[in-house]
């Protein structure tokens, strides 16, 4: 009787156990389904090429949605050839035609992975889900999406064929660089109509959905083929080619001679469509069909201006293609960008590529101002220098002696910007340049960074905001196409917030900001002549070694009111045309903006109070490398004027000289009456490196 009593108690206990985990599942269940109901099944998503979408430009006017999605590119399933269809659908859901749109065994395999990874990292979608989180739903991976997700597919799957289905996938699938569809990615990637792809064709455009930047043919040809070769196999193993028909397409070479030839526009409605879909975290295809108001920068006049500054200048690449051009302009006092157009194959909100010496003053220059380690007048000794292993070379591989670091900079001397990074304290400029957004906590400060070698690259936002910082005096401000978005009911979704942040004091950006000045009057951007403002600017060129020809060409500048960006560059491993350089094709673009946009005077920089002009002594800033501020009563043939940090300013007679290159100093000069008196009153610099 007692071990029946005690069996009964444990048989309750079980079953109490296995009702509560029930509940409790049921109860989860519910949690994540009934807000997934909410989501509904919109056809018009699927396969209507309207836009419901709405931009307005700064002075909230509404702007035509052309050239934001483009028409004529659907096709339909009749005209897909077999081919392509296999090729997507044995590598992407091979029982495609078999499931009503979840792939119970998919889903199998892949809880059992998470199980094992602990990771919620695979998703089983099959083609219908796929189309579904194309066009319906956002990347977020939470059980409520994966719910929405399969009652959405299952549905569409009793409402269409899944050849129907199959077409409106293909339409939409993202093939990398900027392409959406089976149509624009044949276009682009072969140059070729859908109906003439080959088999070897179809497979490597199949197999670049997968991750479009790890197998854009354009891109990494090897891994495309590789993974060509795999979608291939699938069809041979599933008996929808001979193995014939396989080992001809494996044999075949993968052709990216026409990928990416002629360079398609991005204007500014695409960059303000892909901030918002960054900002909202949806789909392009979602934003298309929201309804949503997205209200910009936009300055209509400037935004003529800069295409027509970049339709202005024809470059090629030297392999005969079009170079890709890209111009920004940013309105300094609030970030927000103004004018955008560029040629390019992939989005050039994305793009991040070496800068040149354009980062020079933005890593070199106004970091050792910043760090009172330099005067503009300070001497610097411009000689091949190798830094632990590290060398970089001049221009021409020429080298001036002794200079200015005024000099250095508006003549764009590799070593002496080398110099100035490697005598500063890489802590404070990590600290500074991760708040610029161009390092991350995992990154060190590397010497190749003062001419442009991020491992990552910049891009030309992150360009302009650097820039937009020293035509601010110091205070940083991200750059923005999107200042709102509301909804269809008019209920605001987002608010650009534009606090300023100070990185630099102003009068390190003051300092910085007249020696650019330099570059546009005496120096590498003097192409620009005059025009209605004071502008500043830096020129930058990216080569490569063993060749003569570049593969990028920048121009940064900024006058008080907006900072401009123009940048050429070639694709891949093309390179540019032979000649061009920062110096003329982007600073080339820059005079025709500012021209056409500064029609009367828009003022110069004003000097901060931080700052001040003083006479030294020339001769002994030439002969001694030293910085002495000059004699009330010396001839103005016998002194320099220039401006200094009061921080940093000169003192009447310089204990230290010119450090030559085995660190010997020269004999001091004996000061004058003069000199001793004001030896008094101001304290002494280091005047050399």
């Amino acid at each position: 009787m007692y071990m029946e009593k005690k069996k009964s108690a444990a048989v309750k206990i079980i079953l109490s156990i296995m009702l509560t985990a029930v509940i409790s599942l049921s109860a989860l269940f519910l949690y994540f389904f009934i807000p997934s109901l909410k989501i509904k099944l919109d056809y018009g998503k699927l396969t209507d090429e309207t836009v419901n979408l709405s931009l307005y430009d700064n002075e909230d006017k509404k702007v035509a949605n052309s050239d934001i999605f483009s028409s004529g590119d659907y096709i339909v399933s009749e005209d897909i050839p077999r081919a392509v269809k296999d090729c997507f659908v044995f590598i992407e859901d091979k029982r495609f035609y078999d499931h009503n749109g979840v792939d119970i065994y998919r889903i199998g395999g892949a809880m059992l992975e998470n199980i094992k990874s602990m990771r919620f990292k695979e998703g089983a979608s099959t083609i219908t889900q796929q189309l579904i989180k194309n066009t319906h739903l956002t990347n977020e991976k939470s059980m409520t999406r994966k719910f929405a997700e399969i009652r959405l597919a299952t549905e569409l799957e009793r409402q269409y064929s899944k050849e129907k289905i199959l077409e409106m996938y293909l339409n939409s699938v993202y093939f990398g660089n900027n392409v959406y569809g089976i149509v624009k990615a044949a276009e682009y990637y072969f140059n070729k109509d859908v109906v003439g792809l080959t088999l070897a064709e179809s497979a490597a455009l199949a197999g670049i959905i997968n991750a479009p930047n790890a197998y854009a043919p354009n891109k990494n040809a090897d891994k495309c083929v590789a993974r060509r070769n795999l979608v291939l196999a699938a069809l041979l193993e599933n008996n929808k080619i001979t193995r014939q028909e396989y080992e001809t397409a494996v044999g075949t070479p993968l052709n990216t001679a026409d990928a990416g030839k002629k360079s398609p526009q991005k204007n500014y409605a695409d960059m303000a469509v892909t901030e918002a879909c960054e900002i909202l975290g949806i789909t392009k295809s979602q934003l298309k069909h929201s309804g949503f108001k997205i209200f910009t920068y936009l300055d209509r006049d400037k935004q003529r201006e800069m295409k027509k500054a970049l339709d202005a200048e024809t470059v090629l690449t030297a392999g005969g293609a079009d170079a890709q051009k890209m111009g920004i302009s940013v309105n300094n006092s609030d970030g927000g960008i103004q004018a955008f157009f560029s040629y390019t194959n992939e989005n050039p909100y994305y793009v991040k590529r070496g800068v040149g010496s354009t980062a020079k003053p933005l890593v070199a220059l106004a970091p050792a101002f910043e760090q009172k380690a330099i005067t503009p007048s300070t001497m610097i000794l411009d000689e091949k220098t190798n830094f632990g292993g590290y060398s970089p070379k001049n221009i021409n591989d020429r080298y001036d002696g002794w200079i200015t670091v005024r000099s250095a900079i508006a003549t764009s001397k590799n070593v002496p910007a080398v110099k100035l990074l490697n005598s500063l304290d890489k802590a404070a400029v990590k600290n500074y340049l991760m708040k610029l957004g161009y390092l991350s906590a995992d990154d060190d400060v590397d010497l190749r960074m003062a001419l442009g070698g991020f491992d990552k690259g910049l891009s030309i936002m992150q360009l302009s905001e650097g820039y937009m910082m020293l035509a601010n005096g110091g205070e940083f401000r991200s750059a923005a196409f999107v200042r709102k978005i509301e909804d269809a009911d008019g209920r605001v979704l987002y608010t650009r917030q534009n606090h300023g942040v100070r990185l630099l004091r102003d009068d390190s950006a003051f300092l910085t900001t007249d020696i650019l000045k330099d570059v546009v009057s005496d120096g590498t951007g003097k192409n620009l002549g005059v025009i209605n403002a004071e502008v500043a600017g830096k020129t930058g060129t990216v080569g490569k070694a063993g060749s003569p020809n570049n593969s990028d060409a920048i121009f940064c500048s900024y006058s008080p009111c907006d900072t401009t960006v123009f940048w050429v560059y070639s694709d891949y491993e093309d390179l540019l045309e032979s000649g061009v350089s920062g110096s003329n094709v982007p600073v080339a673009c820059a005079k025709n903006y500012y021209n056409a946009v500064y029609t009367k005077y828009m003022g110069g920089f004003k000097m901060p109070r931080s700052v001040i002009r003083m006479d030294i002594d020339k001769k002994a800033l030439e002969e001694d490398g030293k910085i002495i501020a000059a004699s009330p009563f010396a001839d103005k043939k016998e002194t320099v004027s220039e401006i200094f940090s009061i921080y940093n300013r000169p003192a009447a007679y310089s204990a230290e000289h010119r450090v030559t290159s085995d660190s010997k100093n020269t004999t001091n000069r004996k000061a004058d009456f003069w000199q001793k008196l004001l030896d008094m009153l101001k304290r002494p610099l280091t005047g050399a490196f």
